[in-house]
């Protein structure tokens, strides 16, 4: 929608300066006689609204995070010469009936710097989008006898907060002396408050935002594990992302790590900054909290005088739809691990790679985990709205798509990150099977193909490879393996096209439109085969990190071969591979009848393994198989869909029209318990070996086509079914 439409023919932007401090900006109206109030906000970067000092909502770090409006893109680090892409801006609206009081109000809005002003962290370059921060709204008040509107113009009033600055990678300060309550009520004296300036519309769309926000959903009271006069550490038993929540008197400052070292020393490592809030001259009565960022963390030192405190868990409260458990504490370990690392990585309506460092919607990591995600939570408009970004951020000339969504620089590559525009829609036509969703998708992801076959194949014996992203650019392949990156670029890239020409195709047969690149598809694999399957050639990947099984699932490899592979991998028992080489592997051996070896690796507990995480006491994924990096980082999250489909036995066709339930216990284990919830279905499952004695217990209801193979037998479930079976171990 345009401006008008969503804020109405008085309303303006209005403009702030960040220099002093984030501002506070004031309105107010009579509301005697109103029956309806509905507001209409938008405040960038973040913004907090208030009547009559009472918040609006629950919600914090709203709006969503989007590709506002036109940036200049020539000091990002990452080079995008001439790219021009699409933006939008989501607005947030309330009813507010209820905080409407007859006779004198006061509409009050803080300001928050966000992703728009945010300048300090540098390592992709200045990708900030402005200077300044913005605001606009329109309160429309319903009386007896018709409207009236309070809008937003040059006639608000506005002074410096006391939130001096907000940071949203390294922290908040705020100094309590600027604080006074009776700002945001009525009849408050501002005459010495400033008016702002006005400008013109962004013209980027506008949209109501459908989203939820971030919220606190849990309170923690924390172990204190070291103290020392006016300093403690404490520990809040996991992974998180929120804030310590403290009153006291004085200067009060919280520092936030995710690992520990000894006494008062917190290891900043992992998450690349030191993140900190302060608060100065606070006094009784005033809880502290940030209110524009959030935090990563397990550990925090707080500082100072304090009287009480918290840890508050700010995540977006999105529904668990489905649990698993079995008898090896390692595969719970994984399911548990990654919806918390999930969840501790949904904030601002991006799916981010982790809470802390960069904080980015990094689009391989997003789009490797979409389908668990959607399997294990109700998160279906968060992903829409994801994939919306994906497509906004997409060059708008050439069909290049960008390694993060919303466009903040970073790198990565063709295949896994620009591919992105082709892998997360197909993951969410998989869950879902919304063919006009992605018929309205597709243009979009045949102007990234005709991208790649225009610019980022090889020439002479490295035809139909793809061997850059676009000249000049950065070009990962598979990323995080256990050793140094060994398995080659155009190798995985070019599997990685293939792969989604055929998830196009796939696509394209859905919605009634004509395939039209089987000729390059046949090219590319070809050049694989060519350049990387013979032995004779120095460039041969055999072995390599996981890469039997991508020859394996392009089809060049033979029986023979393919049980060497296997057998390799079930003889080292860890994972060496990446975040590209755990999902071509573990999909290729469910599929084909080596559950058991993939069950194993994920049950190892050997370095290149998640029960090595786990031993190590981490309670979230890490970045790296070693723990050097981020310990909070969904990307490994991908195997938790052959949890469900591999070894709980639940395959299921596309939108869940069709299921079919195979029970298997894998690698010796003795007890699988699942449950999947889906619009059209519920599936209850329960496998369990007991004196040599498998007993398997199948729910299942809704209006899927449900069928359970058992023993060499199948079994039809409708509506309501409950099947016991048991046979001879």
């Amino acid at each position: 929608m345009d401006f008008v439409e969503i804020f109405g023919k008085n309303a303006r932007w209005t403009v702030y300066p960040e220099k002093r401090g984030l501002p506070i900006i004031r309105k107010e109206f009579d509301g005697t006689g109103c029956r309806k109030a509905t507001l209409t906000i938008c405040g960038l970067g973040f913004f907090e609204a208030y009547i009559n000092a009472e918040r609006i909502s629950n919600d914090y770090l709203k709006p969503a995070f989007s590709d506002y409006f036109d940036r200049d893109f020539s000091n990002y680090n990452y080079p995008l010469p001439n790219e021009r892409s699409k933006h939008r801006i989501y607005v947030c609206r309330y009813d507010v009936t209820d905080m409407i009081r007859s006779g004198d109000n006061a509409l009050v809005v803080l300001l928050g710097s966000g992703w728009l002003t945010q300048r300090k962290r540098r390592a992709e370059g200045e990708v900030n989008f402005s200077q300044e921060l913005y605001l606009c709204f329109s309160l429309d008040l319903e009386f007896e006898n018709g409207h009236s509107e309070v809008f937003s113009d040059k006639n608000l009033r506005y002074s410096n907060s006391h939130i001096k600055g907000s940071n949203y990678y390294y922290g908040e300060t705020v100094d309590y002396r600027r604080y006074d309550p009776e700002v945001f009520l009525p009849q408050y004296d501002d005459t010495g408050w400033t008016s702002p300036v006005e400008r013109d519309d962004f013209g980027s769309p506008l949209y109501i935002q459908e989203i939820g926000c971030d919220r606190i959903t849990e309170t923690i009271i924390p172990k204190i594990i070291f103290k020392r006069k006016n300093l403690m550490v404490i520990d809040a038993g996991k992974n998180v992302t929120g804030w310590v929540r403290v009153s006291g008197c004085g200067k009060i400052s919280v520092s936030y790590a995710e690992n520990y070292r000894r006494r008062a020393r917190l290891d900043f490592h992992s998450a690349g900054c030191v993140q900190r809030d302060v608060y100065k001259h606070l006094r009784s009565g005033i809880v502290a909290r940030p209110t524009f960022r959030f935090n990563g963390f397990r550990y925090a030192v707080i500082r100072g005088k304090v009287d009480d405190f918290a840890v508050e868990v700010l995540q977006n409260s999105y529904t668990r739809i489905a649990e698993f458990e079995t008898d090896n504490p390692i595969l719970n370990w994984i399911f548990n691990a990654y919806i918390l690392t999930q969840l501790n990585n949904m904030h601002t309506g991006i799916p981010s790679d982790c809470p802390h460092r960069e904080k980015l919607g990094y689009t391989a990591d997003g789009q490797l985990t979409l389908d668990s995600a959607l399997l294990c939570l109700d998160c279906d408009d968060f992903y829409r709205k994801w994939i919306a970004d994906i497509v906004d951020c997409q060059d708008e000339a050439t069909g290049h798509v960008h390694h993060t969504a919303p466009l903040m620089g970073g790198g990565g590559g063709p295949g896994a990150w620009g591919g992105a525009i082709i892998f997360a829609p197909y993951r969410y036509y998989t869950i879902f099977g919304d063919t006009a969703y992605i018929r309205a998708l597709l243009p979009s992801m045949r102007a990234w193909i005709d991208h790649i076959i225009r610019e980022c194949m090889g020439s002479d014996e490295d035809t139909y490879l793809v061997v850059r992203e676009r000249k000049g650019g950065w070009c990962l392949g598979d990323w995080c393996t256990l050793d140094k990156i060994r398995i080659a670029e155009p190798f995985v890239n070019t599997y990685l096209f293939v792969k989604a020409l055929d998830r196009y195709s796939e696509m394209c047969v859905a919605c009634g439109i004509d395939f039209t690149y089987e000729d390059i598809r046949q090219k590319c694999i070809s050049a694989i085969a060519d350049h990387y399957l013979d032995r004779s050639k120095s460039t041969c990947q055999r072995g390599i990190q996981g890469a039997d099984f991508f020859f394996a699932d392009l089809g060049l490899l033979s029986a023979e071969e393919v049980e060497s592979a296997v057998s390799r991998y079930d003889e080292m028992g860890y994972f060496d591979v990446g975040i590209i080489g755990i999902e071509v592997m573990l999909d290729y051996l469910f599929e084909h009848g080596y559950g058991d070896t993939a069950t194993k690796l994920l049950c190892s507990r050997k370095l290149g393994s998640f029960g090595y995480m786990m031993d190590k006491g981490a309670t979230t994924l890490w970045e790296t198989w070693d723990g050097k990096k981020s310990h909070d980082h969904p990307m490994f999250g991908s195997v938790v869909k052959y949890l469900i489909r591999g070894i709980a036995g639940i395959e299921y066709d596309v939108g869940f029209a069709s299921i079919k339930i195979r029970p298997s216990l894998f690698a010796g284990l003795k007890y699988v318990k699942c449950s999947v919830k889906r619009p059209n279905c519920e599936i209850d499952i329960r496998y369990e070996l007991n004196n040599e004695i498998e007993t398997y217990h199948i729910s299942f209801s809704g209006t899927s086509e449900c069928t359970a193979e058992i023993n060499n037998s199948i079994y039809t479930l409708k509506d309501g079914d409950k099947l016991v079976i048991s046979k001879q171990g």
